[in-house]
């Protein structure tokens, strides 16, 4: 028999943002733009004059992994890769929601403690959607926590391997757990995994 250790991860893989809502403008004639299988829509914009500004709208296509992938849109400002952009009129204005790839947390080791600061949108027309957004772990005897800024534990899940050896659908706290009370959380936040040693018994 030999000793085994399961460590948990934790995985933020897509992040929803809203988008604040922008006076409708000419943008140079750019109209819908292509990158890859995303389509770029108004108010963000691939090149000069295409976006509603060159800053926190500005979108750049990597072909860098040619030919072997499609090229991939980046969110210039904070170089995150846009899975979706979903525009749309509001009004005299544009508004509506992205999605951007975020990287994962990983816990590598038993007994430790990680501590990972969000992106700041504090000065940004995007925040977080409260209801589209959860914080995910993966893995055995560990825990994951959402904090506000100043420190102020808002919440979290545990997930579990005990007993082992059981195939259980979906996220419920069998190997993995998932928090989705988001409320509250608009601007930046603090994500925090624990993780614990999971001994048990493995046949050779």
């Amino acid at each position: 028999m030999s000793e085994y250790s399961v460590i948990p991860m934790v995985l933020a893989a897509v992040l929803v943002l809203q988008v604040e809502c922008v006076q409708r403008v000419n943008n140079g004639g750019c109209g819908q733009q292509l990158c890859g299988d995303v389509i770029i829509e108004y108010p963000f914009g691939i090149g000069p004059n295409c976006s509603w500004d060159n800053d926190y709208y500005a979108v750049s296509c990597d072909n860098s992994s040619l030919p072997h992938r499609n090229p991939k849109p980046i969110l210039t400002k904070f170089n995150l890769e846009l899975i979706e952009v979903q525009s749309s009129p509001r009004g005299d204005g544009y508004g509506g929601q992205i999605a951007v790839k975020m990287p994962g947390i990983k816990v590598c080791s038993a007994n430790d403690e990680i501590q990972w600061n969000s992106l700041d949108l504090s000065r940004s027309p995007f925040w977080f959607d409260e209801s589209q957004n959860a914080l995910v772990s993966v893995g055995c005897h560990g825990s994951a926590s959402l904090y506000e800024r100043q420190g102020h534990r808002i919440g979290g899940c545990s997930s579990t391997c005990n007993p082992p050896g059981q195939v259980i659908d979906g996220c419920n706290g069998y190997y993995c757990c998932q928090f989705q009370d988001m409320s509250g959380v608009t601007k930046e936040y603090i994500m925090g995994v624990t993780s614990g040693a999971s001994n048990g018994s493995a046949g050779n």
